[in-house]
């Protein structure tokens, strides 16, 4: 799982980063992480030069974090 955080602080999950870097043209490439220049989330490219950042997360940490939350908020028992 990765965690792509914008530059304005939006964090979103994702099961596959799509990689992506910019054409000379100025057309956005699916790419590796190797030549990556950024990623791209539901259509929206967030580049790393722009301050976004794309890093690969543990899904059980995650979901358990998420569980313990919305025990918190569900039961007021934390």
């Amino acid at each position: 799982m990765y965690r792509i955080t914008t530059a304005t602080g939006e964090s979103f999950l994702t099961e596959k980063a799509n990689y992506i870097r910019v054409h000379k043209n100025g057309v956005y490439l699916l790419t590796d992480a190797n030549h990556a220049e950024g990623v791209a989330y539901h259509g929206t490219p967030y580049l790393f030069k722009d301050g976004a950042m794309c890093c690969e997360v543990d899904g059980g940490n995650v979901i358990e974090e998420t569980q313990g939350y919305l025990d918190v908020l569900l039961t007021g028992e934390g």
